[in-house]
């Protein structure tokens, strides 16, 4: 079990960052849907505003997610001595 400690620690973190992004996720396509529904229903006064607020939001989170993808890849790659694939 000691052995297989930075695996494990390793899981558990990628579990908890993967998991943590999700209510983000769903926020962000909520909005989308949001924003969807009003360019159909062809009311899209003050529509630019908060599609810019959106992809704002979505960049940020893609500048977050990023270097985690690839510290993620090395990872599975086998990159890491103490970490095994």
């Amino acid at each position: 079990m000691i052995a297989r400690g930075p695996d494990r620690l390793a899981h558990i973190v990628l579990d908890l960052l993967v998991d943590n992004y999700q209510p983000v996720l769903d926020e962000l396509r909520a909005e989308l849907e949001e924003i969807e529904a009003t360019v159909l229903a062809k009311s899209s006064a003050g529509l630019i505003p908060e599609l810019l607020r959106v992809r704002a939001e979505i960049t940020h989170l893609r500048q977050i997610i990023r270097p985690q993808r690839d510290v993620i890849n090395r990872l599975a790659h086998g990159d890491s001595k103490m970490i095994a694939r």
